[in-house]
């Protein structure tokens, strides 16, 4: 009898994009997550040669619209334009205009734990429908949905007032 191999649970794609993130991150001097690892692929940069891909990757814009400075006025002026995009987006999320995806998270969890209850309600309540007309049972199934999508939309509708 021969026994198998546990799987990692992990496809061996995503390992080898790891350890190429950690040999990169050795390579380059600065931490390359592999999000990166797979974008640079997609793009053909050349991961296996050191000085191509930082070549490479100094001439990929940092940000979306600005050219790379030739200059030092144009380098000073580049770094004042992200500072003020920065600052409006701190200014954007202090006054509420964002929501922090941890808030949203929970949010979604209260939720999901709402709905599950409901429906949870719902199954225990149809023992007592045995016996009833087909009218009837249908009648409560949808009174039970519209109370449950009701209160779904109402929990919805609360995320994005605050």
């Amino acid at each position: 009898m021969t026994i198998a191999a546990k799987p990692t649970g992990r496809p061996a794609k995503q390992d080898s994009l790891a350890s190429l993130a950690r040999k990169l991150t050795k390579q380059l001097g600065f931490t390359v997550s592999v999000k990166s690892v797979r974008m640079w692929r997609e793009k053909g940069y050349p991961l296996d040669d050191r000085e191509k891909l930082l070549d490479a990757l100094a001439g990929q814009q940092r940000v979306s619209g600005m050219e790379p400075p030739t200059d030092l006025q144009a380098a000073k002026l580049q770094k004042l334009c992200i500072d003020i995009e920065s600052a409006r987006f701190r200014l954007d999320v202090e006054r509420g205009n964002y929501t922090h995806n941890d808030s949203i998270r929970e949010q979604g969890r209260r939720i999901g734990s709402a709905t599950r209850s409901e429906l949870m309600r719902f199954k225990a309540d149809c023992p007592t429908w045995e016996g009833m007309k087909a009218v009837e049972i249908e009648r409560r199934v949808d009174a039970l949905i519209d109370a449950i999508c009701r209160n779904l939309n109402n929990a919805m509708g609360k995320c994005y007032q605050q």
